[in-house]
């Protein structure tokens, strides 16, 4: 999903706390062909622009007009609010290095038999034409029977882009039986001996009261305390 802001040409000469304070997110277009571009725009139309997950941007200033990837976002550690945003300038003829998010789709066989579905990566680094690159890659698990797992390798048929030939062999997701580990029977053991021992200074309980005996003394310390 590529989407359109509108932004305003940014005077260097401004300090960056200036430009936050009157409502604006300092930022800059840069490519490898053009120079760096300072730029400014309103700071929720920016952060509405990153709640989309979108990996395109195109952002308009003055006369320009250019689509961008998202480089780098600067937040402040404390209050969490944007700082400044980096744009890479992406050209439509040029391939390009993006990380893609995956989204795994569909319900696995192997779930049916008590499987459990494990995702091992979030996302890749694709390469490819920036209208090849979409916001996300979409994977169907439908089809995964137990023990049966897909490999980065498996995608490369199924996209119009290129991945990382360091991540061909990684697994990205895999059905199994849920692991049940084992506890030693010397670890139950220090458990149970743990738990019956009180804690130091904890008070020892209380001795159990004979209820039959305290009743047939009753009677006899009632006397007694008449007879004084």
């Amino acid at each position: 999903m590529d989407i359109k802001i509108e932004a305003t040409p940014r005077d260097p000469s401004v300090k960056a706390v200036q430009i936050r304070k009157q409502g604006f997110v300092p930022a800059c277009v840069y490519g490898h062909d053009m120079k760096s571009t300072p730029i400014q725009i309103p700071y929720a139309v920016m952060h509405r622009a990153l709640e989309t997950g979108a990996l395109k941007i195109e952002v308009k200033w003055g006369k320009s007009s250019q689509l961008v990837a998202i480089e780098e976002v600067q937040v402040n550690p404390r209050d969490r609010k944007l700082v400044h945003v980096a744009f890479h300038a992406l050209k439509q003829n040029e391939k390009t290095w993006m990380y893609v998010p995956l989204h795994l789709v569909g319900e696995a066989k192997g779930k049916e038999e008590g499987g459990v579905l494990a995702q091992q990566i979030n996302e890749l680094n694709v390469y490819g034409y920036p209208k090849d690159i979409s916001d996300e890659l979409v994977i169907d698990v439908a089809h995964l029977e137990l023990d049966e797992s897909i490999h980065v390798s498996d995608l490369v048929s199924k996209f119009k882009v290129e991945f990382d030939s360091d991540d061909l062999e990684k697994t990205v997701v895999v059905c199994h039986y849920p692991r049940i580990q084992e506890i030693p029977e010397t670890v139950v053991e220090e458990v149970a001996a743990a738990e019956a021992t009180p804690a130091e200074g904890t008070p020892a309980p209380a001795a159990p009261v004979d209820i039959d005996s305290a009743k047939k003394k009753a009677p006899v310390e009632e006397v007694k305390k008449k007879a004084a």
